[in-house]
C-alpha cells in the first residue's frame, strides 16, 4: 500500500488526512508512503475536510484518529455482510462523535464536518471497501476498473451526508460498505475528490491497468491531478494484492 496528501495548488492549509499503518498524515507537499498491510485487520482511509465550513482540517484528522483506534483486527472472516455493515457504520458513527466533540464550547468550529473513505482486509480474503461523502474507492482488476463506493452527493458541490457537521446531533451516519473478492493482481484506489474531480476515470483506470510500481503510480496521479488544474486538496492510497494469480 502506498499513499500520500498534498495541499494542492491554491489552498492555505490542507485540509485532506491520510490513514495509512496506523499513523496520520496531513502534509502539505505530497511524498509518497508505502506500507505493508497485515493480511487482516490492516486499514487505509481519507478524509476530505469541508472546506466551506470552518476546521477542516481538524475535522478530518479527528475523524481519521477515532477510525485509527477502532478494533479492526476484529474483522476475522467469520461475519456476514450485514455484520461488518454494523461494524463499520459503529465505527464511522464514533468518528462523527469525534468530530462534534472537537467542535464543541468553539463557536469558529462549529458545525466542523468531513467526508471518508477507506479499504480494510479480511483473514479469509476479502476486502472490505466504505465510504461517506464523496470521497471514493476503485476497484481495478484485468477486466477493467470499477467505482465501489457511493457518492453521497447532489452535485461537486452538495454532499447530502457527512461525517460531523450539524444534521445529525447523535453522529449517527448510513455508511456505504461493499465487501468483495482480494484477488492477487487488483489494485484498490482511494481518494477525495481532489483526484477523481480532476482527472476522468478513464484516465485513473489507464494508469491503475499500468505496469508500474505503486510509488510510480500514486506519484503520477498527483501530477497529473496538479497538471489538470485541481484547486483541491487531493489524498490517495493504492494497495494491490499479492500472491499467486
Amino acid at each position: 500500500m502506498v499513499g500520500l496528501t498534498h495541499r494542492g495548488s491554491t489552498r492555505e492549509r490542507n485540509e485532506d488526512a491520510l490513514l495509512l499503518g496506523g499513523r496520520i498524515s496531513q502534509t502539505d507537499v505530497g511524498t509518497p508512503t508505502r506500507v505493508v498491510l497485515p493480511e487482516a485487520g490492516g486499514l487505509v482511509a481519507v478524509a476530505d475536510g469541508l472546506g466551506g465550513r470552518p476546521a477542516g482540517d481538524r475535522a478530518s484528522r479527528a475523524a481519521l484518529l477515532a477510525l485509527s483506534r477502532w478494533p479492526l483486527a476484529e474483522l476475522d472472516g467469520t461475519r456476514t455482510t450485514a455484520q461488518l455493515t454494523e461494524q463499520f457504520t459503529a465505527a464511522l458513527t464514533e468518528a462523527g462523535s469525534a468530530v462534534r466533540a472537537d467542535s464543541w464550547g468553539c463557536e469558529e468550529r462549529r458545525g466542523m464536518a468531513t467526508t471518508v473513505a477507506g479499504l480494510a482486509f479480511t483473514t479469509d480474503g476479502q476486502a472490505i471497501t466504505f465510504n461517506v461523502g464523496d470521497s471514493r474507492c476503485y476497484r481495478s482488476t484485468r477486466t477493467g476498473m470499477e467505482q465501489v463506493s457511493t457518492d453521497d452527493a447532489r452535485s461537486r458541490t452538495v454532499l447530502t451526508q457527512v461525517i460531523g457537521g450539524t444534521a445529525a446531533p447523535t453522529g449517527d451516519v448510513d455508511a456505504h460498505l461493499t465487501a468483495m473478492p482480494a484477488e492477487p493482481g487488483t489494485r484498490f484506489l482511494v481518494c477525495t475528490d481532489g483526484l477523481h474531480g480532476a482527472v476522468p476515470d478513464e484516465v485513473l483506470a489507464a494508469v491503475l491497468r499500468a505496469d508500474r510500481t505503486l510509488e510510480q503510480v500514486v506519484e503520477r496521479l498527483q501530477l497529473l491531478a496538479l497538471q489538470l488544474g485541481t484547486t483541491d486538496d487531493l489524498t490517495l492510497a493504492v494497495a494491490e494484492v499479492v500472491g499467486e494469480r
